[in-house]
């Protein structure tokens, strides 16, 4: 898959998850600071609903600081209550890939090639 096909369904994605870029948007280098913060928050909105961050840099430095310090340590997997469980523990999700002993029929099976 060429690179632009990749950057095209990602930007899709974002705008589906309610990023508002331009049409004439369909590669990641045409990301500005202000449309990463925003794919980043409505990210981190998507996988928790409660987070709460502006869509915007501000103007400030020390604000922009702040608010991309915050980001970074959302996007942290943490080893809290809140962090990710292994995939044994959230197989009911779509997203989640089964054990080897469920894909395979045992622990001790080669995959199929």
């Amino acid at each position: 898959m060429a690179m632009e096909e990749v950057d095209n369904i990602i930007v899709a994605t974002l705008r589906e998850i309610g990023c508002n870029y331009d049409e004439g948007v369909s590669s990641l280098q045409h990301f500005s600071a202000n449309m990463v913060v925003e794919a980043c928050v409505r990210c981190l909105r998507v996988i928790n609903p409660d987070f709460q961050s502006p869509t915007l840099l501000p103007e400030a430095m020390s604000s922009r600081y702040r608010m991309c310090s915050t980001l970074a340590n959302a996007c942290q997997v943490r080893t809290s209550s809140h962090a990710i469980p292994p995939p044994a523990q959230r197989w009911g999700s779509p997203h989640a890939i089964p054990p080897p002993a469920q894909r395979w029929g045992s622990p001790h099976a080669i995959p199929p090639p």
